[in-house]
């Protein structure tokens, strides 16, 4: 008895088609966060009553460790982050900071689609202009496990952050020092 010439070809997509589909579940498996990324809970004392404390004190720095870094991130994403659409668009979960000397270490949660989790990395170089008072965060290197993928395909953009938004009319940032696990602001005044 003779075999129709579709059979194999059946056999041949539906094979196609299950192995689409393990690979679909090995890749959700894989580009799943190691541990759970949350949010920071928020800093209970504003950058400003900070900054009205250290001029009491009469003292012109104000070091940020990790933790209140990440709280203040925390809050600006839940708070102003999320109304942007370029971040809107990936439903982050959660974010982790850490501080490296002049590289800014994120370690992001995020549900981008159809409820998929994503564990990604990305790495920042941390830069200071003096003349604007503005820390430059640029995008350097993201991945996923190990796995580096090109920036271009994310179209990340140099993130800036002016501190004097954060502060009061007469407060000016001389000088940011980024280091292990902290950011030392040195302030002085505006005449």
């Amino acid at each position: 008895m003779k075999r129709h010439p579709w059979v194999w070809a059946k056999r041949f997509l539906l094979a196609l088609v299950v192995l689409i589909i393990l690979g679909s579940i090995g890749l959700a498996i894989y580009v799943k966060p190691e541990a759970s990324i949350g949010w920071a809970p928020p800093v209970h004392v504003s950058l400003r009553e900070r900054v009205e404390t250290m001029i009491d004190q009469r003292a012109f720095e104000i070091k940020l460790t990790e933790d209140e870094i990440n709280g203040y991130a925390s809050e600006w994403m839940l708070t102003e982050g999320f109304q942007k659409p370029e971040i809107k668009r990936w439903n982050l979960q959660g974010l982790q900071i850490e501080s490296q000397d002049e590289v800014l270490h994120l370690r992001v949660a995020a549900k981008p689609w159809l409820g998929l989790d994503v564990g990604v990395n990305l790495d920042m170089k941390q830069e200071f202009e003096a003349s604007s008072g503005i820390i430059k965060l640029i995008p350097m290197k993201l991945y996923v496990k190990d796995i580096e993928l090109p920036l271009g395909w994310f179209d990340l953009k140099t993130i800036e952050v002016n501190p004097a938004d954060y502060m009061s009319e007469w407060v000016k940032v001389k000088s940011v020092q980024f280091g292990d696990h902290y950011w030392n602001i040195r302030l002085g005044l505006r005449l």
